[in-house]
């Protein structure tokens, strides 16, 4: 079945669990099942229990996305990695090391609107703005190593892979 009849599947069976007046509601897949919480405390509670976990999700979309093998996933997969990788990226996105990020990007931003002299003129003002953050967010989390910002071509690059990659979770959605 192609993805748009998946999705047609899933808005109809979202649309009959938001008028089900309880606060949890089961919406039946091809081969499992998903549940729509609609209470904030059932919610919590669900996000507190330790059986419930985003991490096969998250293996399965860096796998296809990445187009890594099962071998080159192995490691990653061990118990452990993924609660330790959380903890460094969650680490390094907190206080000071995420206010020197933003201003990283907002000097960026500034450098990008700095350059520009006189009269500005753009063929499109969505692909210049989207081009202008895509290479201060990339000169954020790269730093000095960039491509991005030495190869401009990259970026559209970037945004023709993206579409893909988020085609790709839905049908992992749905395959698990």
């Amino acid at each position: 079945m192609p993805s748009f009849q998946y999705s047609l599947v899933f808005s109809d069976a979202f649309n009959r669990a938001k008028k089900s007046p309880g606060p949890i509601a089961t919406l039946p897949m091809i081969n499992a099942k998903m549940y729509l919480i609609t209470s904030p405390a059932l919610a919590q509670s669900a996000f507190r229990n330790k059986d419930l976990s985003f991490e096969p999700f998250e293996l399965a979309f860096a796998q296809r996305v990445l187009g890594l093998s099962d071998e080159t996933m192995e490691p990653v997969r061990r118990p452990g990695f993924m609660g330790g990788f959380h903890k460094a990226v969650h680490a390094a996105l907190v206080n000071e090391h995420l206010h020197r990020m933003n201003a990283v990007m907002l000097n960026e931003v500034a450098t990008f609107m700095n350059g520009i002299d006189g009269t500005f003129e753009v063929d499109s003002l969505y692909l210049w703005i989207r081009s202008t953050l895509t290479t201060a967010t990339c000169s954020m989390l790269l730093g000095s190593h960039n491509p991005m910002k030495h190869d401009p071509s990259l970026v559209d690059s970037l945004w023709c892979v993206l579409p893909t990659a988020i085609f790709n979770f839905a049908d992992i959605l749905i395959t698990l």
